[in-house]
C-alpha cells in the first residue's frame, strides 16, 4: 500500500475533530454526564494526537525516509523506490547501482538505465566509505533528525551538495548492513536564490583623488580644474557601467556603493579604473591616480563602510595609486605602480614631535628598537633617537640591538670606543630585564610584530611608538601612543632628522649627525632613489650639525672577501623576464652585506628592471629584492610571506633553496612589463 501523502492525510483528521467537538456538545445533558464527558476526553486526546504529528513530521522528506526505511527487508535489490517522491537510488557497498526509482532515472540519468553502473559517475565521488567515515566522526554529538525512523545499525549522512547539469542536488545518504540508499533533493532554486542575494549584497567604496593638489598646484590655471573634472567624468562613467551609487562626499573624496557581483568582475579584472584614470596626465611624469578601499561581505552598510575606511587608509599607507580590499580584515592589494607623491607639508610632523616629547618625558626610561638584522638606517634612527631622548629631553635612554647579527657593525663599533656611548648598546636580554612599567618603547623602521629585534619586550611594553617609511602590511603593530608612519620618505632616518629640528635643535653632534645621514645615503642608494625635496633638506641639516660625507663613505667600506662574493654573485645571475635572479650557494659571514649590495649593483646591467639575491641564514632562505620603480618589489615579496617598499624589499622562506627559487621566478613570470 502506498503511503498516503501528508497534505491529503491532515484534512481528514481536522474532519474527525470537528465532528468530535459537534458529537460532545450535543451529548451535553445535566442528567447524563457520562457520554459528554467521554466525548470530550476523546476530542482532547485526539487533539494532542494532531499536534504531535504536526509537530513531529512537518517535513515531508521524513515521511518519505521512513516509508523508505521501513520497507527495508534484508535484500536491499528487492526494495521498491517507485513511492518516494524524490530521485533515490540503492547502490552497493563498492558505488555498483542496485535499483532506483523512476525520477531517479529520469532526472540523473536523463532516462537511460543504468543498473550496475557505478554511482560515482554522477556523483564525482571516489570513495562512499571515506564519506560515511568522516560524516559519522562529524555526527557523533549533533542530533540527527531522521534516528527515530530508522533502527540503531543504519546512520543517515546528510552529503555536501552536488551539480549535475544546471540543477544542484542535497544528497541524503542512508547507510544500511550492506548497502546504502541515497535520496537527491532538488535544490536548484535555493541555490539559485542564495546567488542572487550573495550576488546582490551591497559593497562600499571610498576613494581618493592621490594627487589633487600637485596636479593643481603645478599645471596651468586653466588646466587644473579640467584635470580634476576629467577624473570625476571617468568615475561617474565608471560608476553607470556598474550600476552602482556615485556620490562626491569632499573635494577629492568619492563614495560608490555597487552590487557584490560587480566587485567580483572588477576583482576579476584588476580593477582597470586605475589604469584609466592614470592616463590623465599634464605632462609625461605627472599623471592622476587614485587611491580605492573596498568594504565587501560586511553584515550591514555601517560595516561596509567602516571596512571602506580601514582599506582607504591601507592604501595610502602604502603609496598610494592601488585598490585594497577589505573582506573581515583580510585584505587583497591591487595595482601599487606609481612611485608617490612627495607631501611637503611638515605640520603633521611638527605635531608627532610634540606629542612626541610629552610622551617620553613622561616617562621613565626609553628603549629604542629596530628590525632584526639592523642596517645603516634602522641603526642611525635609533641613534638619533637616542640623542633626541638623552639630551633634549633628559631621559635615560637605550638602544636594543643584537649586535652579533646586526649589518652596521662599523657604526657600532665606532661609537662602542667612546665613554660617552658605553651604555648605549644593550642586548636584548638585559633590556627585558631592566624594562619598567613606566618605560617607553620607540620602533624604528619597522612596523611589523614579526620583525621587531626583540618581541618580548614588544609583548610587555604595553603602547609604545613606531618610527617608518615602509608601506604599510596587514599585520602591523596597531597598539601605539604614536604612528609615525610616512611611506614617501626616503628613510627612517630622513624622519628622525626632522624630529631633531622641532625637539631641540642643536642636539645631534657631529658623529650622531654622521650616523642618520649614513641610513639616509644607504636608503637612497646615495641619493638616487625615492628622493625628495625633504630629503635634501633633512641632509641639508645633518651636514650643518657637522656629517662629514667622507667618513659617511668610510661606514659603507667592505672586507676584500665581501667584494669577491658580491661580484661572484652578480656574475652568476640569470634575466628572467626582465629581472635578474642571483642565488648564493654556500654560506659567508657578511653573506647579507654582500647579497644588498649585489642587488644594488644588478640594476645597472642593461634592460635589468628589478634584482633577486636569494643566500641561506640558519637553514632559512632570505631574498633581497631592489628595483628602479619600474617594478613593484614589495608587492613581489608580499606574495611570498614578506614585505618592504616598492623599489627594496625582502622575505625569509622556511623551506629548500631550490624551491623557493622556483616559486620567486614563477611570480617574476607572471609580471608584466
Amino acid at each position: 500500500m502506498k503511503e498516503r501523502k501528508l497534505w491529503t492525510v491532515s484534512p481528514l483528521f481536522f474532519i474527525f475533530v470537528v465532528a468530535m467537538i459537534v458529537m460532545t456538545i450535543l451529548s451535553y445533558d445535566t442528567q447524563h454526564l457520562l457520554p459528554f464527558f467521554i466525548n470530550l476526553v476523546i476530542t482532547i486526546v485526539t487533539l494532542v494526537i494532531i499536534i504531535i504529528f504536526l509537530t513531529k513530521n512537518s517535513v515531508y522528506l521524513k515521511a518519505l525516509i521512513r516509508g523508505a526505511v521501513n520497507r527495508l527487508g534484508g535484500n536491499v535489490s528487492s526494495v521498491e523506490l517507485s513511492g518516494v517522491a524524490t530521485p533515490s537510488v540503492i547502490v552497493s557497498k563498492n558505488g555498483e547501482i542496485i535499483t532506483y526509482n523512476e525520477l531517479f532515472r529520469k532526472i540523473i540519468c536523463n532516462g537511460r538505465d543504468v543498473i550496475g553502473n557505478s554511482i560515482y559517475n554522477y556523483t564525482n565521488d571516489r570513495s562512499l566509505e571515506d564519506i560515511l567515515k568522516i560524516e559519522l566522526e562529524n555526527a557523533k554529538n549533533l542530533e540527527r533528525p531522521f534516528d527515530k525512523f530508522i533502527d540503531e545499525k543504519k546512520s543517515v549522512i546528510t552529503k555536501s551538495d552536488i551539480k549535475l547539469g544546471d540543477k544542484v542536488f542535497k544528497v541524503l545518504m542512508l547507510d544500511c548492513d550492506n548497502s546504502y540508499v541515497m535520496f537527491f533533493i532538488d535544490k536548484t532554486a535555493h541555490t539559485k536564490l542564495l546567488e542572487k542575494y550573495n550576488n546582490s549584497r551591497p559593497c562600499v567604496m571610498m576613494i581618493m583623488f592621490d594627487n589633487k593638489d600637485e596636479l593643481e598646484n603645478n599645471a596651468e590655471e586653466s588646466n587644473a580644474s579640467e584635470i580634476v573634472s576629467m577624473v570625476e567624468k571617468e568615475l561617474q562613467k565608471w560608476a553607470v557601467s556598474n550600476s552602482a551609487m556615485y556620490k562626491k562626499l569632499y573635494a577629492g573624496k568619492y563614495l560608490l556603493v555597487v552590487e557584490r557581483k560587480f566587485v567580483t568582475e572588477m576583482i576579476k579584472d584588476k580593477f582597470p579604473i586605475l589604469e584609466e584614470i592614470r592616463k590623465i596626465k599634464i605632462d609625461e611624469r605627472r599623471t592622476a591616480t587614485l587611491s580605492i578601499g573596498v568594504g565587501k561581505d560586511g553584515e550591514s552598510f555601517q560595516e561596509c563602510e567602516q571596512w571602506a575606511k580601514q582599506a582607504l587608509d591601507m592604501a595610502l599607507a602604502r603609496g598610494g595609486d592601488q585598490v585594497a580590499v577589505n573582506s573581515n580584515s583580510s585584505y587583497t592589494f591591487f595595482g601599487g605602480v606609481s612611485k608617490g607623491v612627495e607631501n611637503l607639508d611638515k605640520r603633521r610632523t611638527r605635531v608627532i614631535s610634540m606629542a612626541m616629547s610629552e610622551r617620553i618625558s613622561k616617562s621613565e626610561k626609553v628603549f629604542i628598537m629596530g628590525h632584526k638584522a639592523s642596517d645603516l638606517d634602522c641603526v642611525g634612527a635609533s641613534i638619533g633617537m637616542w640623542s633626541i631622548s638623552t639630551k633634549a629631553l633628559k631621559k635615560e635612554a637605550y638602544i636594543v640591538i643584537n649586535q652579533d647579527t646586526s649589518l652596521s657593525k662599523p657604526l657600532i663599533s665606532s661609537f662602542n670606543r667612546f665613554p660617552d656611548y658605553k651604555n648605549m648598546f644593550i642586548t636584548p636580554e638585559k633590556a627585558l630585564e631592566a624594562f619598567t612599567p613606566e618605560s617607553l618603547l620607540i620602533i624604528v623602521d619597522t612596523h611589523s610584530p614579526k620583525m621587531v629585534e626583540c618581541p618580548e619586550l614588544l609583548d610587555i611594553c604595553g603602547k609604545c611608538i613606531i618610527i617608518d617609511h615602509h608601506r604599510k602590511m596587514v599585520n602591523y603593530i596597531s597598539n601605539t601612543f604614536i604612528f609615525m608612519h610616512e611611506p614617501f620618505a626616503s628613510s627612517a632616518c630622513e624622519m628622525v632628522a626632522e624630529l631633531a629640528q622641532y625637539i631641540g635643535e642643536t642636539n645631534l653632534n657631529q658623529m650622531e649627525a654622521e650616523a642618520v645621514l649614513a641610513g639616509i645615503m644607504l636608503d637612497t642608494k646615495n641619493f638616487v632613489l625615492r628622493t625628495g625635496v625633504r630629503t635634501f633638506e633633512a641632509a641639508a641639516y645633518l651636514r650643518k650639525r657637522g656629517a662629514d660625507t667622507v667618513e659617511v663613505k668610510r661606514l659603507f667600506s667592505n672586507s676584500i672577501d665581501t667584494y669577491k662574493v658580491k661580484y661572484q654573485l652578480i656574475s652568476e645571475a640569470e634575466i628572467y623576464n626582465f629581472c635578474a635572479v642571483a642565488v648564493a650557494d654556500g654560506t659567508f659571514s657578511d653573506i647579507r652585506v654582500a647579497s644588498a649590495q649585489a642587488a644594488d649593483e644588478l640594476l645597472g646591467i642593461g634592460g635589468v628592471k628589478a634584482s633577486f639575491v636569494m643566500f641561506m641564514v640558519d637553514d632559512i632562505v632570505n631574498i633581497s629584492a631592489r628595483s628602479l620603480g619600474d617594478v613593484n618589489v614589495q608587492l613581489v615579496m608580499e606574495a611570498l610571506g614578506g614585505g618592504g617598499h616598492q623599489t627594496m624589499a625582502g622575505t625569509q622562506l622556511k623551506m629548500p633553496l631550490p624551491e623557493a627559487r622556483e616559486k620567486l621566478i614563477a611570480l617574476i613570470s607572471n609580471l608584466k612589463m
